[in-house]
């Protein structure tokens, strides 16, 4: 049967305290449930719920109980000038229940009991966090930290990134995992799961743990400071020991170490295990006097100073000389020659030896000479 009731716009229907408007409203079928439709053809139905006189919030409410006295409750109110709210909330014995949202068939998002919002993920730990394939995995927060999370979808591992510990940066890496660092599209540096810092190399080398592989560099700083700041500081907590390792080719070239608190001794690689075909060096008083001991003014400052000249040394000891003499870099700027005169050491070693050689023999001639002359004078 079909009951139509018309009349003008101040048609009210009344009902007493706990009425109730009953239908079939879950019925399988849904075209045969009870329904609100506009009267308008082909019009669109928006249902009012209005306050009534100077009333100013009006809401819907729905509960999960026939007596709704102890019942969970959602509802969507407008407050007065002050908001639209969405409510999730309990009467009497009623349990607060978390807010979904969903859609293709599945839950999307939820606001849990506790306030915390989960996009992808139906049990939140923080205000914000988001799991899945996303740019942004998780945000965890609260009054002293505050990071995002980015994992993997499984959620299985994660880096995260942002403010902990009262406002001090932070970065951090699940265990055996690395952090990267990309430019222009390329890995430019990384810290591996060890803690180690490289730069231009994706693995760590034997000794240390700052890497730079492309131009063999490992550290470079300018100071502008003309006092007393250093460029290039290496501390130890002991009283002796290595405070710089040079290594080449994975063998050791040399080291700067603190035999007691106020020395420092400077060595290089000299084992006889690192050498093949050690011959003794010779013909070097010839070679100490084909050198050219200088000395000069230098032009930064006008200050005195006496060595040897780069090119003229590499003549008799290349290996003491860097670079090529009037070499310039790919700008046109000077690639100035330097000098390592530790070969001295050696060299004039060396001829001290033929020198004392030299003078050893003369001694015997000279003794041999003199003991004829007493000889020959005793006969006389």
């Amino acid at each position: 049967m079909t009951t139509v009731i018309k009349g003008d716009s101040n048609i009210n229907l009344d009902f007493s305290t706990g009425g109730r408007i009953t239908g079939d409203m879950s019925n399988a079928t849904h075209v045969n449930r009870v329904a609100f439709q506009s009267s308008t053809t082909n019009g669109n139905t928006s249902p009012f719920i209005i306050p009534n006189g100077t009333g100013t919030i009006a809401s819907i409410v729905v509960a999960n109980a026939s007596d709704p006295t102890n019942s969970s409750f959602g509802q969507l109110a407008v407050v007065s000038t002050t908001d639209v709210r969405f409510i999730s909330g309990q009467l009497g014995t009623g349990a607060y229940l978390p807010m979904t949202f969903y859609t293709g068939g599945s839950e999307r998002m939820r606001v849990d009991t506790s306030g915390n919002l989960g996009i992808g993920t139906s049990s939140p730990s923080a205000k914000l966090q988001v799991n899945g394939s996303s740019a942004i995995s998780n945000f965890v927060g609260n009054d002293s930290n505050n990071y995002i999370q980015v994992s993997d979808n499984n959620g299985t591992s994660y880096t995260s990134f942002g403010a902990i510990g009262g406002g001090n940066a932070y970065l951090y890496s699940g265990a055996g995992k690395y952090t990267a660092f990309y430019a222009g599209g390329t890995e430019r540096a990384r810290i591996d799961s060890s803690g180690n810092l490289l730069v231009g190399t994706t693995s760590a080398q034997a000794l240390g743990t700052f890497y730079r592989t492309t131009s063999g560099d490992v550290l470079t700083a300018e100071n502008t400071n003309n006092g007393s700041h250093a460029n290039f500081v290496s501390r130890r907590s002991g009283t002796s020991g290595q405070a710089v390792y040079f290594a080449c080719a994975g063998n050791q070239a040399g080291t700067i170490t603190h035999p007691s608190t106020t020395s420092t001794n400077y060595g290089s690689g000299s084992d006889y295990r690192l050498k093949d075909n050690i011959q003794p060096l010779d013909n070097a008083l010839n070679i100490i006097g084909q050198l050219k001991p200088s000395k000069w003014v230098w032009k930064t400052d006008g200050s005195e100073d006496s060595g040897f000249i780069a090119h003229e040394l590499q003549e008799w000891f290349p290996s003491a000389v860097t670079g090529a003499k009037d070499d310039v870099d790919e700008n046109g700027k000077p690639i100035y020659q330097c000098v390592d005169t530790s070969f001295l050491v050696a060299t004039l070693t060396a001829a001290i030896q033929e020198l004392k050689a030299i003078n050893d023999a003369q001694a015997t001639t000279i003794t041999a000479l003199t003991a004829r002359v007493e000889a020959l004078e005793g006969q006389s």
